[in-house]
Parts: structure tokens; C-alpha cells; sequence
């Protein structure tokens, strides 16, 4: 039995896509330049940058390696990932610009730019997840002495397994078991870490 777990630890388990992820957030900026046309244009590469570390951020295996992707990046190829656009609230005069700034990433583009850029992520197992489902990244720092905690502490709720990548693991849960869920790994010990999207947890 243990062998077969360690096995286990050690699968890809490719997942199927349902949906894709609606990757969007929003904003607040107010840049000075010598230019009202130059303050919006940094204005604008200020919040694409804030925008797409803040919503991929949560789906992100390797941090670090993101990190350094981010501040490397330019302009241009931050805004290839940039499906949709919406500005609220612009003010602006001959030398500033602010805007309450929203804007929506396209799916495929930014999986393909993390992948080109191999930085390791879960926004396929969180694609993955109908529309009752939430996705779980268990962090094993223990390896299978986490894992088999882990299962001991939700014994009583399904989950179905998405993918496996180094010490991590992605797997779905129910909505409807997401309250139980909490309060079973609040009470084993496990920290964690959640949004409504993704919840993470680790020892």
C-alpha cells in the first residue's frame, strides 16, 4: 500500500476542460509625467502589470520564477495577454492621469505565455472544476506523510485528483462540502490560504 502511494505521488493526471477560468481584476491608478499622453500610457502599463500578478498570482506554482517573469516582462507582451478593457472614473490634466482601470485575460494566451516562460502553474485543474467544484492545492513539504494526513483529516468527503506536480497536488472538491472541508483542516492543524476560486493549504 505504501508503495502504491508513493507511486501515486509521483503521476501526472491529466485533466479534462470544462471551462475556461475568467481571469479579471481591477485596478486603481493616478501616474505624473511631463505629459497627460505619457502619464496615461504608464498608467495604463502600471495596472496591466498589478492586474495580471493579481489574478494569476493564486494559480502560480513557482512564485519565484513568476516574480522574475514579471519584472522582465515588457509592455508589449503583457499586453498580448489582455482581452478586454473597461476604465472607470478617468481623471486626468496636463501632467496626470488616474483611472479605476479593468481588465479581463485571455485563457489560451496566458497559459501559452507560462508555459513558453515555464513557469509552473494550476490554471488547467482550475479550469477543470464544473461549476459545483472547487479546486484544492495541497502543498506536501512532507511528502507522503503529508499526503496520508491529509486523507485522514477529510476521510469523510470526496475528492477527485486533477494533477500532480513536484510536492503539490491539485484536486476538486464540492461546493456544497467546502464549509466541512475548513473546519477539518482548521482542526488537524493544516494552514491554508483561500479565495473563491482556489483554496491552498499546507503543514
Amino acid at each position: 500500500m505504501k508503495c502504491a502511494l508513493l507511486l501515486f505521488l509521483f503521476i501526472v493526471i491529466p485533466c479534462s476542460v470544462f471551462a475556461a477560468r475568467d481571469l479579471t481584476d481591477t485596478a486603481f491608478v493616478n501616474i505624473t509625467s511631463d505629459t497627460s499622453s505619457t502619464a496615461k500610457k504608464m498608467a495604463m502599463g502600471e495596472a496591466s502589470r498589478q492586474i495580471i500578478s493579481n489574478a494569476l498570482s493564486p494559480f502560480i506554482i513557482d512564485n519565484d520564477k513568476f516574480k522574475d517573469l514579471m519584472q522582465n516582462a515588457k509592455d508589449d507582451d503583457l499586453n498580448n495577454l489582455i482581452s478586454s478593457v473597461n476604465i472607470d472614473d478617468e481623471k486626468q490634466s496636463s501632467i496626470t492621469y488616474s483611472a479605476s482601470i479593468k481588465m479581463t485575460l485571455d485563457n489560451a494566451s496566458v497559459k501559452k505565455w507560462l508555459r513558453d516562460n515555464y513557469v509552473n502553474n494550476w490554471l488547467d485543474s482550475a479550469d477543470a472544476e464544473s461549476k459545483d467544484k472547487i479546486s484544492v492545492v495541497i502543498v506536501l513539504n512532507n511528502g507522503l506523510q503529508d499526503w496520508i494526513e491529509f486523507n485522514n483529516a477529510i476521510s469523510a468527503i470526496d475528492i477527485n485528483v486533477n494533477q500532480i506536480s513536484n510536492r503539490q497536488v491539485s484536486v476538486n472538491i464540492s461546493l456544497s462540502s467546502r464549509s466541512d472541508f475548513m473546519y477539518k483542516i482548521k482542526e488537524t492543524g493544516w494552514k491554508y490560504s483561500e479565495n473563491s476560486d482556489i483554496i491552498k493549504i499546507w503543514k
